[in-house]
């Protein structure tokens, strides 16, 4: 990919950086998150490839109030004051910041929303799916955030949460009860809504989030959504109590 940005990537802790490297196909720094603040005045967009959500906002804070547009490796945080303070110091700012789990574009999840659109009365909706309580980044918040992002991707209205244990939580919101299973030894995410589908990302989400992310900042549009940023925390957290 041919981008006009000056690009760099935080985070060696995962296969993401040399994935990313080999789509960018260019001249991309690649530093530690310990190193990130020599960044400041030398590039234009990070994508962030730390594991551990907990870490996010005080690794992202000092780019963002710099003027640099970040993408985050799920999740954004696992504290909505710390998404928050991050959408913030994007508006003030004027920078994109943008996280996404892949399996909202999944083909099952498109059709999951279109049965919870079709049906005229309350519907509940079982999102299955490796999480484990023990990650050492962060606990459950690691996998379990394509839970939360899967049902705000199905909710028409913000959900909330009605009870959460290490293995399950339970979100409730207008016409829609969303089940979360939290499995540690599962293999793949599932969602039963009318029938149980597999879902499966699409092959090349993470090129596909990180181009429209860099189109975005290419193109001086900004966060989009800020609040849609901060809800999929806002769950999280009250679910990791």
């Amino acid at each position: 990919m041919n981008s006009t940005a000056r690009l760099a990537i935080v985070g060696l802790d995962s296969s993401r950086p040399a994935r990313l490297r080999e789509f960018l196909a260019g001249p991309v720094a690649l530093v530690t998150p310990q190193d990130a603040g020599n960044l400041i005045g030398q590039v234009d967009a990070v994508l962030l490839c730390t594991r551990d959500g907990r870490d996010h906002a005080a690794q992202a804070l000092p780019l963002l109030r710099a003027g640099i547009s970040v993408w985050v490796d799920k999740p954004l945080a696992t504290r909505e004051a710390d998404a928050r303070a991050m959408v913030g110091a994007a508006a003030a700012t004027r920078v994109v910041l943008a996280c996404r789990s892949g399996f909202r574009d999944a083909a099952a999840t498109r059709e999951a929303e279109a049965w919870v659109r079709d049906q005229a009365g309350p519907v509940t909706v079982t999102i299955e799916g490796p999480a484990d309580p023990r990650s050492p980044y962060g606990g459950l918040a690691h996998y379990g955030v394509h839970h939360v992002e899967l049902a705000c991707e199905l909710a028409a209205r913000p959900l909330d949460v009605h009870s959460a244990t290490d293995r399950r939580a339970r979100l409730t919101g207008e016409n829609l009860t969303v089940d979360l299973v939290f499995r540690p030894e599962a293999e793949a995410f599932t969602i039963t809504a009318g029938e149980r589908l597999r879902i499966e990302a699409p092959a090349t989400y993470l090129e596909d989030q990180v181009a429209a992310f860099l189109d975005a900042v290419e193109r001086g549009l900004g966060t989009a959504d800020p609040e849609a940023l901060v809800e999929p925390v806002r769950l999280l957290e009250r679910i990791l109590g």
